[in-house]
């Protein structure tokens, strides 16, 4: 299961996510890590409830990491040849269980160098295509508890912008968020949760990038995760 929220910013993407695995087989619950870092200019984050099938096609990608490249078109061109037959092996096992395999895709944060807005994309791992999923500036929500997760975090949004129109505390949104969803859905959803930003200085060419762990709720962990920009939330898929 996931719970994956995003943000994108003048100049910065934002995602994260939580970290409740429940294995589809036996209800096991473990701790999953769902977000990565690849390089500078991209973070992404796994969705796929737990099948097992995400966590293959990010292995395969990082093992193949040096002939990748850094950037979201050169990662959506690997995963076209990744994603397809990683998903269709899975989808056989499935069906073979009696079971349809649920949607599993990537949601990709990065910043665009022509203007210089940040950007969230999706990239369906079962059909290879790759899309933008959010455009600057609303907030992207997405994972097995769509709906709760919008409101939730809708709801959370609005109270943090009330009175505070900029910033907005990233990490906080989502943590807050995320302790909500996991009161309501334990076992499908719970913190700590993973954070994490992407930022160019179209001034200088210079990218930064960064994943923090193991996050918890409580006052900002640190500058990077605020983000200056009129929020307009309202985005949902699912994954």
């Amino acid at each position: 299961m996931t719970a994956i929220i995003g943000q994108m910013a003048h100049s910065a993407a934002f995602l994260g996510a939580d970290t409740r695995r429940r294995d589809h087989g036996n209800g096991t619950l473990t701790v999953k890590r769902k977000l990565h870092w690849w390089s500078d200019q991209v973070i992404f984050a796994q969705g796929g409830a737990g099948t097992g099938a995400a966590d293959a096609v990010v292995q395969s990608l990082f093992e193949n990491r040096a002939s990748i490249g850094p950037s979201v078109g050169e990662i959506a061109k690997a995963l076209s040849k990744i994603g397809p037959p990683i998903l269709s092996e899975a989808r056989r096992a499935w069906k073979n269980n009696g079971k349809v395999l649920p949607p599993t895709s990537l949601t990709l944060a990065t910043v665009c160098q022509t203007s210089g807005l940040g950007q969230i994309w999706s990239a369906d791992l079962e059909n290879g295509e790759t899309e933008t999923f959010g455009a600057f500036p609303r907030p992207t929500f997405s994972g097995t508890k769509t709906r709760a997760l919008v409101e939730v975090a809708s709801a959370i949004n609005y109270e943090l912008r009330t009175g505070l129109l900029d910033p907005l505390p990233f990490d906080r949104l989502v943590t807050e968020t995320l302790a909500i969803l996991g009161s309501m859905h334990p076992k499908d959803v719970q913190l700590p949760a993973d954070i994490g930003f992407v930022t160019l200085n179209r001034s200088t060419g210079e990218w930064r990038s960064q994943v923090v762990q193991n996050v918890m709720p409580g006052k900002s962990v640190r500058p990077e995760f605020v983000a200056w920009f009129e929020a307009r939330p309202s985005v949902a898929n699912d994954l």
